[in-house]
C-alpha cells in the first residue's frame, strides 16, 4: 500500500483539534452517531419481537454496523494524521534527514 503525504504541519493539526470547527464537526458527528445508534437499537428490539432473520435485515445491520464504525473512526482523524507524522518524523531521524 502506497503511503499518502500529508500537507499539513504537526502545529496545524493541533490547533485544528483546539479549534471550534472541530468541536463543531465532533457535536455533529455524534449526533449522527447516537441517531444510529437509535435506528439499530429500534430495529433489534423489532427484530426480536417479530423473529425477523430475512436477508435484507441482516444486510441494513450489516451497512448500520459499518456506517457507525466509519463515524466512529471520523473522530480520530486528526489523531491519525499526527501519528502519521510522528512515524515521518522518527524515519528522517534515523537516516539522520
Amino acid at each position: 500500500m502506497q503511503k499518502e503525504e500529508l500537507k499539513s504541519t504537526r502545529e496545524q493539526i493541533k490547533r485544528f483539534k483546539e479549534s471550534f470547527l472541530w468541536q463543531d464537526m465532533m457535536k455533529e458527528i455524534e449526533g449522527w452517531r447516537e441517531g444510529f445508534e437509535r435506528t439499530n437499537s429500534v430495529m433489534v428490539e423489532n427484530i426480536t419481537r417479530n423473529n425477523l432473520t430475512s436477508a435484507s435485515v441482516i444486510v441494513t445491520m450489516g451497512e448500520l454496523s459499518g456506517i457507525s464504525k466509519a463515524v466512529d473512526r471520523m473522530l480520530f482523524i486528526p489523531d491519525v494524521f499526527l501519528s502519521l507524522l510522528g512515524d515521518d518524523e522518527e524515519e528522517g531521524e534515523e537516516d539522520g534527514t
